[in-house]
């Protein structure tokens, strides 16, 4: 009994032993060291197809940016098309900062224009998608801040079929476009500051300036209203006034703002009044059309 005792005693160590063993045992080599599903794949490459060659370029186009973030921060930015099925991702336009253009360019056809924060790759995520238009139309895209997001807007510059691109001025004489549209989204600070976000465009003498369409003498400048000038070339006085007013006193309250631009015969030019610090203060870029 001692001796069958004993042996019993030596199998279980035994057993035991074993155990201890598989809990100990290293993976084997390139197993990840885990279960299965575990095993790192590094991610491949996109192939390569090569940049969009001259020919398939269209259209005219550029970026202004009048983005303001609603912490108060402006940001320099870069335009890319993303990559495409037949070509890889270029860069259209870079470093265009706040309150300024970007240099003309055109689009590859079938690709899609995106803006990203200056210095970024091709396939972060994007700012705004951006509009372009066709291979005879000039399209200006604006950066600007909508429901607390970058967004691009777009102003059809030189169109045959949309609607809103200026028409040729009249021979001798220079047109003034107007447009304010990059304030919308400070109003309750305008309105502090200016008496809201829409305007009276006036002369500096009392006298309200007739727009070119006679439909938008009722309008303020502001929101997706712009107001287009008819005017003899040379430099003129722009005054804007609190909007809505007294009918008759419309441009004769003091101005909110202020400024001087030079009318060029035979030209248009778009006049951008935006706020670069969320309503504080007012600025103006001009730009002329298709130039």
């Amino acid at each position: 009994m001692r001796t069958f005792a004993l042996a019993l005693m030596l199998v279980a160590a035994g057993c035991g032993k074993k155990g201890g063993d598989d809990k100990n045992k290293q993976p084997p080599a390139g197993s990840g060291g885990g279960g299965a599903g575990t095993t790192t794949v590094a991610p491949q490459e996109p192939e390569k197809k090569g940049a969009p060659p001259k020919e398939v370029y269209r259209g005219k186009n550029r970026l202004v940016n009048l983005y303001v973030g609603p912490d108060g921060k402006t940001q320099t930015v870069d335009v890319w098309v993303k990559r495409g099925f037949k070509y890889d991702p270029v860069k259209l336009a870079e470093n265009v900062e706040f309150g300024k253009a970007s240099t003309w360019f055109g689009i590859p056809e079938n690709m899609s224009p995106v803006v990203i924060p200056a210095g970024g790759k091709p396939d972060d995520k994007a700012l705004s998608p951006m509009a372009y238009g066709k291979a005879d139309e000039v399209v200006t895209g604006i950066l600007q801040n909508s429901g607390g997001q970058p967004s691009v807007s777009t102003r059809y510059d030189v169109s045959a079929t949309m609607p809103g691109a200026p028409q040729p001025p009249t021979k001798g004489k220079g047109t003034l476009v107007l447009d304010a549209g990059q304030l919308s989204e400070f109003e309750k600070a305008l309105t502090e500051k200016f008496g809201g976000r829409s305007f009276y465009v006036g002369d500096g003498a009392g006298a309200c300036r007739p727009p070119r369409d006679p439909k938008m003498e009722s309008l303020g400048l502001g929101g997706t209203a712009e107001k287009e000038l008819e005017l003899d070339p040379g430099k003129v006085k722009i005054t804007l006034h609190k909007w809505p007013g007294q009918r008759g006193e419309e441009c004769k309250t003091p101005a909110v703002f202020e400024l001087e631009a030079e009318v060029i015969a035979d030209k248009a030019q778009r006049i951008y009044v935006y706020t670069p610090d969320g309503g504080k203060t007012l600025a103006t870029l001009t730009l002329t059309v298709n130039e």
